[in-house]
């Protein structure tokens, strides 16, 4: 405004915007990338410096998110630098929580899984908690540049916590009162089996590969299993990765992989597990790696 005062525009005028958006589109014969159905933006809109109290204008991406497996209107959204956010009507409104602590980016934020009012969440060297929805925060564990990638909670008791970070795997067997060390390599992602929570997956970092782990004794012992794995060039690296379990099928895993050098740009693809991890495949069709996006 021209009084020096900084509009915040509602999520309303911003889907309206990016409508128009669109419809420019099209009347100039700009093609969008193919559809994959209709995407709203549910916010948050609103953006604070690492302070949670200064506004800024810089753009945040959302890092991390989770719902509330016992209470489906609560969600937490992790900003970049932006702070954790929380909503409790489906995104319709949200809050920031963690104005009253210093925080940078959030990598990975897990709710308790019988207790809404729990979260764990990962951000500035440190994995906070807050059992009470966010209004209080408390520090369960930290380490120097720590930074987390992941974080799982067995939905059973809600006791058992891992921590994939590039410190390590960490894991708690009593609710985040203590941490102990797995392995000291980065972990990029870790996840329970569905139907069978003693068994968990995990990928980690290999020199300039990664290795795909699995535990069947709640995470005591690990082994290194995956035929079919993706082993990269000798000018490549893995960079990341990320692992989903299918809700209707255990046993169906999807791993999806980054990384850089030769001609991966970033990706190196999207492969698939029928038996729990033993073997892979890649899901391109030609079994391609890597690429520009498109």
């Amino acid at each position: 405004h021209h009084d020096g005062q900084v509009y915040e525009k509602t999520n309303e005028e911003i889907n309206l915007e990016e409508v128009e958006r669109i419809q420019l589109r099209k009347s100039q014969g700009i093609h969008s990338r193919s559809p994959a159905g209709n995407w709203k933006f549910a916010g948050p809109n609103k953006t604070f410096d690492t302070d949670g109290l200064t506004k800024v204008t810089w753009q945040t991406n959302i890092y991390s998110m989770d719902i509330a497996l016992s209470d489906s209107t609560v969600l937490y959204a992790g900003g970049e630098d932006g702070g954790e956010w929380k909503t409790t009507d489906h995104g319709k409104n949200w809050t920031l929580t963690t104005s009253n602590i210093h925080h940078g980016a959030v990598g990975a934020v897990k709710i308790h899984p019988k207790n809404p009012d729990t979260v764990y969440a990962g951000t500035s060297g440190k994995i906070i908690k807050t059992n009470d929805g966010g209004k209080n925060w408390t520090t369960v564990y930290s380490e120097n540049g720590l930074w987390t990638n992941d974080l799982a909670i067995r939905t059973t008791d809600g006791q058992l916590i891992f921590a994939a970070t590039n410190k390590g795997l960490i894991k708690s067997i009593d609710g985040g009162k203590t941490w102990t060390k797995v392995f000291p390599e980065e972990c990029w992602t870790i996840k329970f089996r569905r139907n069978n929570q003693a068994t968990i997956y995990c990928v980690k970092q290999n020199g300039n590969s990664s290795s795909f782990l699995r535990s069947t004794d709640n995470g005591t012992i690990w082994f290194t299993i995956g035929n079919g794995w993706y082993n990269p060039g000798i000018s490549e690296t893995v960079t990341g990765a990320l692992i989903a379990v299918c809700p209707s099928n255990s046993n169906k895993l999807y791993a999806y992989l980054c990384g850089n050098g030769g001609t991966l740009n970033g990706y190196v693809g999207v492969f698939v597990s029928l038996n729990g991890g033993d073997s892979w495949n890649n899901t391109n069709p030609t079994n391609a790696i890597g690429g520009t996006y498109s």
